[in-house]
């Protein structure tokens, strides 16, 4: 594939992916971004499936995540399933991604890795 194709492939690619997106889209970091209810991490390199269909991101938290905040070294989200509140924790330096936590599992490791941002207090009441 030459230049030219290659840069019209990556700016459909960037087009398709905001269309599909519906303006629910923020980046969260150079490499982590939310949309419709996930966060997804964008791969070292994107792919194909055997079916046929383009991968851009690869999902780290999956559906309902209803809250969420990051800075320059976290990305912290709170995430909803079938009545119950699962909390997420993603080291932006390494990767590494702790969740899904209970609210005191993740209150605990918010602690040990010193992280000073915070979830909207709105979005946790009635926590099982």
């Amino acid at each position: 594939m030459n230049k030219c194709c290659r840069v019209t492939f990556n700016l459909l690619f960037i087009l398709m992916l905001f269309a599909s997106c519906h303006g629910d889209f923020h980046e969260l970091s150079d490499k982590y971004v939310y949309c419709e209810y996930t966060i997804a991490k964008s791969p070292s390199n994107s792919r194909w499936t055997r079916e046929g269909k383009y991968i851009p991101y690869q999902v780290v938290i999956g559906r309902m995540v209803t809250n969420y905040s990051h800075d320059d070294a976290f990305i912290i989200a709170h995430q909803t399933i079938q009545k119950k509140h699962r909390y997420w924790i993603i080291k932006l330096a390494d990767d590494m991604v702790w969740g899904p936590l209970t609210k005191d599992s993740f209150d605990i490791k918010c602690k040990e890795q010193n992280v000073k941002i915070r979830l909207d207090p709105r979005y946790e009441s009635d926590i099982e």
